[in-house]
């Protein structure tokens, strides 16, 4: 599936745009966003269909956005949860959290699932272009027990159907 709609949410513009580079080459619509500008942004949601989001402010702390100590520094269960307090439920778009942590603590992917993110995975398991991309387009193919809802990403009019 291509032409799907993806907010890439990073601390780094430079990992961001990378991983823009990958979704566009696949054929994606994609915009990226600081931590900073997603916690400000609190319209046009709806517009994603899928929402990449980083889990970790890895930056220096005289640059980083919050606190330097965990789970402050897990800054993508505090986006996933801006994104759905901002969002109707039949519009938010498929959140998906990059973390190694949220996969090894267990504190945090309850977080994420709190939050109201869909799914997690590993940088390792997404590290590669093509497999990326796979993700993006259907990540509950691809999704483990790592996985925080049985939602799965349908077109949005389809979801929109199953409200009815």
């Amino acid at each position: 599936m291509t032409g799907l709609r993806v907010a890439v949410i990073d601390d780094r513009l430079d990992i961001a745009d990378g991983r823009a580079s990958w979704l566009r080459a696949a054929g994606f619509d994609v915009e990226t966003l600081l931590f900073e500008e997603a916690l400000e942004r609190t319209a046009g949601w709806d517009r994603f269909d899928r929402a990449l989001i980083d889990g970790r402010d890895d930056r220096p702390a005289s640059h980083r956005f919050g606190s330097a100590e965990l789970p402050d520094r897990f800054l993508g269960a505090r986006v996933g949860a801006h994104i759905r307090d901002h969002t109707d439920p039949e519009s938010r778009p498929v959140m998906i959290v990059v973390s190694t942590y949220a996969r090894t603590h267990a504190d945090l992917s309850l977080r994420c699932q709190e939050s109201g993110i869909d799914f997690i995975f590993d940088r390792a398991e997404i590290g590669i272009r093509e497999e990326f991309a796979a993700v993006v387009t259907d990540p509950g193919a691809h999704a483990d027990r790592t996985s925080t809802s049985d939602r799965e990403p349908r077109p949005r009019e389809q979801a929109l159907s199953l409200l009815e």
